[in-house]
């Protein structure tokens, strides 16, 4: 890597750091709020909906690292990218709403949320939408652009969430609501920082992301799984208040890792980059 290259990773590296302290404070307000609000049984519930949805859209993820590579080796190739993700978001979309339909007695039960088959589907096609474009701009090296993105999205998040869990009738659906409006008014917004129109892709080029995609989407997978293994088990053997307790508990590690998790991300693109040029790393 050339020292220009450090000095840009190192820069997007602290405005990225920066925005996810941010994100963090907002995050933690809004989990003490909530948490005290909702009551335990509530506000766990609407985490193992989270902590699933994460589950379910793993494969979304992996497939937008696969686009992300190929992205940073040339902006030709940003077209392509960016509407191979999109088809393969719109295919996982609708294979989830066959999913719910089939298990969402299940969901319902695990989490106690009544809507939960409903509001998943709608945090696959916002939430999870957002995070795989976001990726895609974190391809082009735009790490704090991103961050500062996914920051705005926060703090349009919580305010939101009051607002809807304030209605009537709605409780901790009102979070999710409150996270799927958020994430429906900034996905144009990080769509722009591709700085690309999608494009309809050829066979050869998917045949190349299916050729990373093999081995990014099990990655995700079980990577987020173990993550999230925890809650979940909690959630399946005492229940979600327990996994409601458990996750403000959780939320308070989250600084420690940020530094490491923002350069990583940017790290992965710049690397690419290069030796897609042939150039040493």
């Amino acid at each position: 890597m050339s020292e220009a290259d450090g000095i840009s990773l190192s820069r997007e590296t602290l405005g990225g750091t920066a925005a996810q302290f941010t994100m963090a404070a907002v995050g933690f307000a809004g989990t003490v709020i909530f948490a005290r609000w909702l009551g335990p049984a509530t506000f766990g519930g609407v985490y193992l909906l989270f902590a699933v949805t994460k589950i379910a859209d793993r494969p979304m993820n992996g497939w937008s690292l696969a686009a992300k590579k190929r992205l940073s080796e040339s902006d030709a190739l940003r077209p392509p990218a960016f509407g191979a993700q999109l088809l393969f978001n719109a295919f996982w979309v609708a294979l989830a709403v066959v999913a719910v339909l089939v298990a969402g007695d299940a969901l319902r039960a695990y989490t106690g949320l009544a809507l939960a088959p409903v509001l998943l589907v709608l945090l696959l096609a916002t939430e999870s939408m957002y995070e795989t474009i976001e990726s895609l701009v974190q391809g082009r090296g735009r790490i704090s652009a991103a961050t500062w993105n996914d920051t705005l999205r926060s703090a349009l998040t919580l305010p939101l969430q009051l607002w809807f869990v304030a209605l009537p009738g709605i409780a901790g659906a009102g979070m999710v609501y409150g996270l799927v409006a958020a994430s429906a008014l900034t996905l144009p917004i990080i769509a722009l920082f591709v700085s690309a129109r999608p494009a309809i892709p050829s066979r050869a080029f998917l045949r190349s992301l299916v050729d990373y995609a093999r081995y990014s989407i099990p990655t995700t997978i079980l990577g987020t799984t173990y993550d999230r293994l925890d809650v979940l088990l909690l959630g399946f053997l005492l229940g979600s208040a327990s996994a409601g307790f458990y996750e403000v508990a959780w939320k308070l590690t989250l600084p420690a890792v940020f530094v490491a998790d923002v350069a990583g991300r940017g790290l992965m693109s710049t690397v690419s980059a290069r030796r897609a040029r042939g150039g040493r790393q």
